[in-house]
């Protein structure tokens, strides 16, 4: 086999690799789970509460926790901390 072909090969491995996973999303898109609140005292003693849920999709379950402009953000094992990162 020429070297040429190589490169061809092996992006036609990636191009079916990618094409199977983006149909795996679309067959299983994120869900939520569960959700709940999360209590956080700032500075000043103020108790400020925070909506949290759990989504997943195919085999991976991840937690995430609402910011007060809106968007959702990963907590990565500590919701309290993802909140002091994402304000």
């Amino acid at each position: 086999m020429p070297l040429k072909r190589i490169p061809l090969i092996l992006g036609a491995i990636m191009l079916a690799l990618l094409s199977k996973g983006t149909a795996r999303r679309l067959a299983d898109p994120w869900h939520v789970v569960e959700t709940g609140s999360i209590v956080v005292t700032d500075l000043r003693g103020t108790k400020l509460i925070f909506p949290t849920r759990i989504v997943q999709a195919g085999f991976v379950t991840t937690t995430e926790v609402q910011l007060p402009s809106g968007p959702w953000l990963d907590c990565r094992g500590d919701c309290k901390d993802a909140i002091g990162r994402g304000l």
